[in-house]
Order: structure tokens, then C-alpha cells, then sequence
């Protein structure tokens, strides 16, 4: 009888033991799945803030070309504006002469 009692304590701690390793294999486990959450849920916030880098990126470089070409244009609107008034001045001399 001693030795049922025995070995029933004996097989009562090493599943007390079991279940503590279960329960820290389980804590273990649910730990790790909310790491992977956090983990996950900061993988798409970056995901997201790369898309809006791109596309402000993208976006940088169109307005640098607008820019680009606006001084060109502006170049170009310098340089006919000038001719205009040559050519006024021109005109003019030729009509001063003409009638004075």
C-alpha cells in the first residue's frame, strides 16, 4: 500500500511537473504570438510609410521638373520680351525720324 501511495505521489509530482512545463510552453507561445502581432502590425504601418515616401518622393521629382522647365520658359519669356522692346525701340526711332 505504501508503495501505490508512493508511486501515485511520484506520478502526481512529474504531472505537476507537466503541467508546468505545458503552462510555460503555452505563456511562451502566447508571448511570441503578440511579439509576431506587434511585429506584424508595425511591418504594415512601414509598409505604409514607405508607399507615402514614395510617392512624396515621386512627386518631389515631378515639381522639380515643373520647376526646371518654368525657368526655361521664364529664360525664354525674358529673352522675347526683350525683342519686343528692341523691336519697339526700333519702331519708334523709325517714326520719330519719319515725322519730326
Amino acid at each position: 500500500m505504501q508503495a501505490t501511495l508512493l508511486k501515485a505521489t511520484q506520478e502526481n509530482c512529474e504531472l505537476n511537473r507537466e503541467g508546468v512545463r505545458k503552462d510555460e510552453i503555452i505563456e511562451s507561445s502566447n508571448k511570441r504570438l503578440r511579439l509576431e502581432d506587434c511585429l506584424g502590425g508595425a511591418n504594415s504601418q512601414l509598409k505604409h510609410k514607405n508607399k507615402e515616401r514614395d510617392e512624396l518622393l515621386d512627386r518631389a521629382h515631378q515639381l522639380r521638373e515643373l520647376w526646371t522647365e518654368s525657368q526655361v520658359e521664364g529664360r525664354k519669356l525674358k529673352e522675347d520680351l526683350e525683342d519686343a522692346k528692341q523691336q519697339l525701340d526700333s519702331m519708334a526711332n523709325e517714326y520719330w525720324k519719319e515725322h519730326f
